[in-house]
């Protein structure tokens, strides 16, 4: 009986250490009874190229410049060009994954930045892009300009800034 035991106690602390690889298996054996397909991680290069994706696509769309209605300015649209994704791209729990952009002014001045937030989530097994903010909008500080901040994040929900 002793032996049983420790075997069985050696089966359950292997099935254990590797993750639980066999209760998986199982599950996948039954295909068509649960609704629904896997939950995908995506890594930061997959956030990445859908924003560039979604980015090139609004930029051939809009003539040669991304065009974004600014919801907080009385819906003035906005013509921007490209500059940089910001570095680290985040998941945001119960609300997918998030990229910080920053846009040139199309026809602006140098330094005239808007700093966009893009929330992405999973649909159909691919990223999207569903909802799109202005988190930092250019303003003239002096003989430059500086990017003044709208709202920031408090417990990773947007809070307005006055």
């Amino acid at each position: 009986m002793d032996r049983f035991r420790n075997v069985a106690v050696l089966v359950i602390a292997l099935f254990l250490a590797i993750g639980g690889t066999f209760a998986v298996g199982i599950a996948d054996e039954h295909p068509g009874e649960h609704p629904g397909a896997k939950a995908k991680e995506f890594t930061a290069s997959e956030i990445k190229k859908t924003m560039m994706d979604h980015i090139n696509k609004g930029t051939k769309a809009g003539g040669g410049a991304f065009k974004l209605k600014d919801a907080d300015d009385g819906g003035k649209e906005l013509s921007l060009k490209f500059v940089q994704i910001h570095d680290p791209v985040r998941k945001i729990a119960g609300k997918g994954y998030f990229a910080c952009i920053d846009f040139q002014a199309a026809g602006g001045d140098k330094g005239q930045l808007y700093d966009i937030d893009f929330w992405l989530a999973p649909k159909d097994g691919q990223l999207v892009v569903t909802e799109t903010k202005v988190h930092k909008a250019p303003v003239k500080d002096g003989g430059t300009w500086a990017k003044k901040e709208r709202y920031n994040f408090d417990g990773d929900k947007p809070v307005v800034v006055n």
